[in-house]
């Protein structure tokens, strides 16, 4: 797990506060990283979590966390922004509606697996 993705999840944490109960569903295969229920509604929204140390960008998503429809899988992308800049951090939080197909551009890219070990990447060590 990358610094700015721990960051950011140390700040959702924050966010969310005393206001709401956080269930971690990252490890659960479900394309969202927080379920939450709202104390005062009792209502439950997910969340995908991402960090920053840019100001408004928001970090590359897998598909994986999209529907069929190019629908982000969460309800939320809480997104915790200028993380080079402690204490200065800036909060976005982005409902699904708001990303449509026109703000989506696939990226394609190829994990090298079965590769990454001493044995194979020892032999090509400079």
């Amino acid at each position: 797990m990358e610094r700015t993705e721990i960051i950011g999840i140390l700040l959702f944490k924050k966010w969310v506060g005393e206001k709401g109960e956080i269930f971690d569903t990252s490890r659960h295969g479900v394309g969202y990283d927080f379920k939450v229920k709202w104390n005062d509604t009792g209502i439950e929204e997910t969340f995908e979590v991402k960090g920053t140390t840019k100001i408004m960008k928001i970090p590359d998503i897998s598909i994986r966390e999209f529907d069929s429809d190019k629908n982000l899988k969460a309800d939320y992308l809480f997104v915790a922004g200028n993380l080079s800049n402690p204490g200065q951090e800036i909060i976005y939080v982005i409902p699904r509606k708001a990303l449509t197909n026109e703000n989506l551009k696939l990226k394609q890219t190829y994990h090298i697996r079965l590769f990454q070990n001493k044995k194979k990447m020892g032999q090509y060590q400079i």
